[in-house]
């Protein structure tokens, strides 16, 4: 039977070292990526947009995902909402 590592020294070791936060934050976008690319194909244009905003949550600073957002605004004729996306993805893009 394996020792347990003591309480003091799991206190010592800094979190960053069990964690790489960068990547189970890509992990993450790209999970929700893939979600709302599979809603897109099954024609699931809410389930997409929530997936797109969860990938927000994560970065605001994708462009392509306003855009993706944008495109399926138009869809649902919220012209309004189409029209801030591509705004916010042009100004990400400068």
């Amino acid at each position: 039977m394996q020792s347990e590592q003591p309480a003091s020294e799991i206190i010592k070791t800094p979190m960053s070292a069990k964690f790489d936060y960068n990547q189970i934050k890509e992990d993450k976008i790209l999970e929700k990526l893939r979600k709302a690319e599979e809603a897109l194909e099954c024609e699931d244009l809410d389930t997409a947009l929530v997936e797109f905003n969860k990938v927000l949550f994560y970065d605001k600073t994708i462009p392509e995902v306003y855009v993706e957002k944008a495109e399926i605004y138009i869809k649902l004729c919220d012209f309004s909402s189409a029209i801030q996306c591509f705004k916010k993805a042009l100004t990400l893009k400068h």
